[in-house]
């Protein structure tokens, strides 16, 4: 599995959930070659640190003796779609799950018919609370156990006060965080 802009709150419990349910090797892809360690430590098996040299694809196929990943899951969209597509294996799935690289982007659809890769973009904002609250039940009887007992956890960056949340913004926005930015309130 490959979980893109992994050091982010959403893909450093993504590395935790794909180790917990089993998934063989792990990649995650991140731009900071100073976050690789903390991804190493919550449960990735191969970081790539995308870079002028680096892309996220050619990353992936040395992690995973050439094959790609089996499953992506990308928080990147916009015009680095068409990576998380390439870092796939033939046949794999890919998850759109975010938009850090914008909604919008161009896309090589000669690339994902020719490697046969299922693309299933979604969206907690627009996914139905009937259809959220489906798939969170659904992973109630695995999460939850895996929270309680620690093997699962939230990563924190940085905790504000309310009242500094025009510096937590800040920091959201320098691209140094892993993990989540928490906002105390009282």
């Amino acid at each position: 599995m490959l979980i893109t802009a992994a050091s982010s709150g959403i893909g450093s419990i993504g590395i935790q959930l794909a180790k917990l349910l089993g998934a063989p090797t792990v990649v995650a892809s991140t731009r900071s070659l100073q976050k690789a360690a903390l991804l190493e430590e919550i449960g990735a098996d191969a970081v790539v640190v995308v870079s002028a040299d680096e892309d996220v694809a050619a990353g992936t196929r040395r992690a995973t003796e050439g094959r790609g990943a089996r499953v992506v899951l990308d928080h990147v969209g916009g015009d680095r779609l068409g990576d998380a597509i390439e870092a796939a294996c033939d046949g794999g799935d890919v998850i759109s799950a975010g938009r850090l690289g914008g909604a919008r982007g161009s896309l090589d659809l000669f690339t994902l018919a020719r490697r046969h890769v299922t693309l299933r973009s979604v969206s907690y904002a627009l996914t139905p609370p009937s259809v959220f609250g489906d798939l969170l039940d659904g992973l109630r009887p695995v999460v939850l156990p895996a929270v309680a007992d620690g093997r699962i956890r939230a990563v924190i960056d940085r905790t504000y006060s309310f009242d500094d949340a025009f510096t937590a913004v800040d920091r959201l926005a320098s691209g140094e965080v892993c993990g989540k930015v928490v906002l105390r309130l009282g």
